[in-house]
């Protein structure tokens, strides 16, 4: 059993050891089997372990442990950066031994046992390396520079947790939970020269798309119309409060912008290319014919009607209005009797 001293001597004790020998590196397997590596796991990420040296059936590790379960929940619970683990070496400790410990005081952080590899991990805290070991329980706190504040202890239960507080944030832990970086990705739908953008990033609250046309966009799922065929380096930005990341890949867009038949004998055009309140629509007519001008939406649903009657043989120049048009991708048709032109336009 441990034996108890003085506060204020302790304090000084505990001080006096912060020893300059670093902690070696260990691995072992809870009793649930999780593997737990000292340094890739924890020292290597920032963060600073307390390692309970103790044995199921004794009774001041029975005594501290439910009383340590609050400064383990402070400190983030094993998600932040502290992470507590009970080792023992006690043959009699098997994994099912120690669970029903751990249900028996309500602890959550991990226990590693004589069937994962604790009487290795305690043996380098026990032979006097790191000052005289004087029973169970024993609490080493392990910083993440390496450095080992060995049997934290107070003359009182209550008061040992203190001085284990104060040991711990004496490494420089806080308990912040820390956000990871996030993860930039996303998938994406090419049709005719509109492509919609499906992110499936993790972790991302915000999002930031250069289309490699001039056009960028902050929404989550953004859909753009590229007005010319060709490659374009797309790229996302995502960001939250542990980082950020990007991801850009080339993809491949046809625009099919082009008049249908032989209506048009000197090209059919329309600018400007996105519009925005007035399309000018040129074309030439071989012959003198009855025609119809509407525009529409990509279904084929009618949204104006801007002609439709007899127009002579020749070059000819129509302003249509696009008051009533919402930002997004229209087509302008030109139809007589026989024949048909189609062009595409985008409205900003």
């Amino acid at each position: 059993m441990k034996k108890l001293l003085p506060a204020l001597l302790l304090f000084l004790f505990m001080n006096f050891l912060v020893v300059a020998q670093e902690a070696p590196d260990f691995e072992g397997t809870d009793t649930h089997g999780n593997v737990h590596q000292l340094y890739a796991d924890y020292l290597d990420n920032g963060i600073t372990v307390v390692l309970d040296l103790f044995f199921v059936d004794c009774p001041p590790c029975n005594e501290l442990a439910p009383q340590m379960q609050p400064l383990y929940e402070m400190y983030g619970s094993g998600n932040a950066d502290v992470q507590f683990l009970s080792i023992s070496s006690n043959p009699a400790d098997n994994d099912s031994y120690i669970n029903g410990f751990e249900d028996m005081h309500g602890t959550t952080w991990p226990s590693i046992g004589p069937d994962g590899g604790g009487a290795e991990i305690e043996a380098v805290y026990t032979n006097g390396d790191y000052g005289e070991f004087f029973g169970y329980p024993t609490l080493v706190v392990i910083a993440p520079d390496r450095s080992v504040t060995y049997d934290v202890w107070g003359s009182s239960i209550p008061e040992t947790v203190e001085l284990l507080d104060a040991a711990v944030a004496d490494t420089g832990a806080t308990g912040e939970v820390a956000v990871a970086a996030p993860t930039a990705t996303y998938d994406y739908e090419v049709m005719d020269g509109t492509v919609t953008f499906t992110d499936s990033s993790t972790d991302a609250e915000s999002w930031m798309w250069d289309f490699g046309n001039g056009e960028t966009s902050d929404e989550q799922n953004p859909t753009v119309t590229f007005m010319e065929s060709g490659d374009y380096t797309i790229c996302l930005t995502v960001t939250n409060e542990g980082g950020t990341d990007e991801i850009c890949n080339e993809i491949s867009v046809v625009v099919e912008n082009t008049s249908v038949g032989n209506l048009i004998s000197a090209g059919m055009e329309v600018y400007p290319n996105p519009a925005d309140q007035v399309l000018n629509l040129n074309f030439e007519l071989d012959k003198t014919d009855q025609l119809s001008i509407e525009v529409t939406d990509l279904s084929g649903k009618v949204l104006n009607q801007v002609a439709n009657g007899l127009f002579i043989q020749g070059q000819h120049q129509i302003e249509i209005p696009l008051d009533n048009l919402s930002s997004g991708l229209y087509l302008v048709e030109i139809e007589t009797p026989s024949l048909k032109g189609t062009a595409k336009f985008f409205v900003k």
